[in-house]
């Protein structure tokens, strides 16, 4: 069994501890960091019925490093347009300025903790999410509707794009006219991707959506829309589309968003896949497009924007030996270990843990105890730089004893009900 030591530094936790994973954040200047705020998010719908929708904005925003005037909007507004010539709606009942405004609800709010541990080289992170929820009703519509929401600003240490402090991003959701007549849902993606990744070391997340009618989802990598500037930080409503795209810091660009080998997209599963070579953070968009079942009669597109943040890594030691439980014939009281230890490179033995006097750091040590008895032992790992440890605890029994089982018998007697024994 595990276990741990203050004495020595054991911490068994070698990996990260953590609520979720998500963002991390580098060594920025002051002004940047001021200025950091918006980590992603998302806007998707579902038909309860009768024209009536209700719409689900999920918004994360850096809440460590995120400046004390960008916190989340209250209210939100979702700008309500035409889908075709992208007019803001101002005629809608109930909507006379073409927006739905959504008050923030602080019990909708998840504070998600990242506490870096001695396998990645940062700092702690915490992202700030929310969800805003409300109901509204969309008369049908032949040319459907765009619905957006618009905010600024991004992170100043991103990577990939130009000018991020002052772009913002833009979040879309389509309803369709075909949509509407099916009461179509948007598809609902899952849990977000890790905003956490280990250079050089392989991407496999999968991240697909769920669609409530088995519609049929193609997913594909796009370029997320920006939005908004320190000027105008969150305009409500918002512009009418079309919106800018953010531009491209190079050499990175759709096709290589964060170098190595690139970030792709199965565009029937949703599964991402790529090797990051590059320490640093990444603006990344996925985009859902829905067509219905059994048909390409296309019922809109949900976009996802989010980070990636890519840390330099360590390998984590983990401890882990073998020897006799019991062994109960063992005339010199001597013990063999073998040491069966995962990537570490200092090995401490405990042969009488928690003592420290009989101690070996030998890979595959041998130890001779000067009495019978049960003995605890510890063997406990680091890597070259002692940056992570790891220990790992089994009790061994060693006995002089020889235990010869017998006895003696006699017949007393013998009946219907079978034959008596004197033992």
């Amino acid at each position: 069994m595990n276990s741990y030591s203050s004495n020595v530094m054991i911490n068994k936790n070698t990996f990260l501890r953590l609520g979720i994973l998500f963002s991390f954040f580098f060594a920025l200047g002051t002004q940047d960091l001021k200025a950091t705020h918006i980590v992603g998010g998302d806007l998707t719908y579902r038909c309860l019925g009768n024209n009536v929708y209700e719409l689900k904005l999920t918004m994360r925003r850096d809440c460590f490093q995120g400046a004390v005037d960008a916190q989340f909007d209250n209210p939100a507004s979702i700008g309500i347009y035409d889908g075709s010539n992208h007019k803001l709606l101002t005629n809608l009942i109930g909507y006379p300025d073409g927006q739905l405004l959504i008050n923030f609800n602080a019990d909708d709010t998840l504070n998600e903790f990242l506490v870096s541990d001695c396998s990645v080289i940062s700092g702690d992170v915490c992202i700030h999410t929310t969800m805003y929820v409300k109901t509204i009703i969309l008369p049908y519509r032949a040319t459907g509707y765009t619905l957006a929401y618009q905010r600024c600003c991004r992170n100043g240490s991103l990577n990939n794009i130009i000018d991020p402090l002052n772009t913002g991003l833009t979040i879309v959701a389509e309803l369709s006219g075909p949509a509407q007549l099916e009461c179509n849902s948007s598809p609902q993606f899952l849990a977000y991707p890790p905003i956490y990744l280990c250079v050089n070391k392989d991407i496999n997340f999968d991240d697909h959506a769920i669609d409530f009618e088995g519609d049929s989802l193609v997913y594909s990598l796009c370029t997320p829309y920006a939005g908004g500037d320190r000027d105008h930080n969150k305009p409500q409503p918002p512009p009418e589309p079309p919106y800018n795209l953010v531009t491209w810091k190079p050499p990175y660009s759709l096709a290589n968003l964060m170098g190595g080998v690139p970030l792709k997209i199965d565009p029937k599963t949703g599964l991402l896949t790529g090797k990051p070579n590059t320490v640093g953070q990444f603006v990344i968009g996925v985009c859902v497009t829905a067509y219905k079942k059994g048909t390409n009669i296309m019922t809109g597109t949900t976009r996802r924007d989010f980070q990636f943040n890519v840390r330099m890594c360590r390998d984590v030691p983990v401890a882990n030996f073998s020897a006799p439980a019991l062994d109960c014939n063992n005339s010199s009281l001597t013990v063999n270990f073998n040491n069966q230890s995962a990537l570490a490179d200092d090995y401490l033995w405990l042969f009488d843990y928690p003592s420290h006097s009989d101690t070996s750091i030998l890979f595959n040590p041998s130890h001779t105890y000067a009495t019978e008895g049960f003995y605890q032992v510890a063997l406990i790992v680091s890597d070259s730089g002692m940056f992570c440890h790891d220990t790992i605890i089994h009790t061994v029994g060693v006995f002089n004893s020889q235990i010869n089982a017998d006895f003696n018998y006699d017949v007393s007697s013998c009946g219907e009900n079978g034959i008596t024994l004197n033992v």
